[in-house]
């Protein structure tokens, strides 16, 4: 403002033109950078609703004893289940319907899956590739807090099952080898 001021009292039109311009685009960007703002305030008090993701994901059909990851491959894709059990092995843990899986290893260093998942039963589950994980990540804040909520939650989870397996000392590179 002040270069504007200057510039007219100096009568530099140049000038003038020139932080009249920036003064615009300056307060049309301060304007979007509080709408972004108010956006990812309002993602991380709110719920990620699967429908606006579905389009994005592939549905699969499982069948029982299937494998579908091993431990240490690499990561791909993250999934959902709709329908169906899936054990992981390592943690000695079955997780059902409405599930997110593997969404902990595409975002580890190593990007490497850290437990077999075998189909204890038959069912049908629904996959994302890890560019449109990350593409959603970025470009939607809701999706974004959900999914560092989400692996939170199941890293403190389990941590907590790896550490109660026989034979486990507690605190013993529980999170690393714990996580799918």
């Amino acid at each position: 403002m002040t270069l504007i001021g200057y510039s007219l009292v100096e009568g530099l039109l140049p000038l003038l033109i020139l932080h009249s311009l920036l003064l615009s685009i300056n307060s049309i960007r301060l304007l979007q950078m509080q709408k972004l703002v108010r956006r990812v305030k309002e993602s991380a008090h709110g719920d990620l609703a699967l429908e606006g993701l579905l389009p994005l994901m592939t549905e699969r059909k499982f069948k029982r004893g299937e494998i579908l990851f091993r431990k240490n491959e690499p990561a791909h894709e993250m999934f959902y289940v709709l329908t169906g059990e899936i054990h992981l092995q390592e943690i000695d843990r079955t997780i059902g319907a409405g599930t997110v899986l593997g969404e902990i290893s595409m975002f580890s260093p190593d990007k490497r899956r850290t437990a077999t998942a075998v189909c204890a039963t038959g069912g049908e589950l629904l996959a994302m590739s890890e560019d449109k994980v990350r593409h959603l990540y970025f470009q939607n804040p809701s999706f974004g807090f959900h999914l560092v909520q989400l692996i939170t939650a199941r890293l403190i989870e389990n941590c907590a099952s790896f550490e109660a397996l026989p034979g486990r000392m507690p605190g013993a590179d529980g999170m690393r080898a714990a996580a799918p």
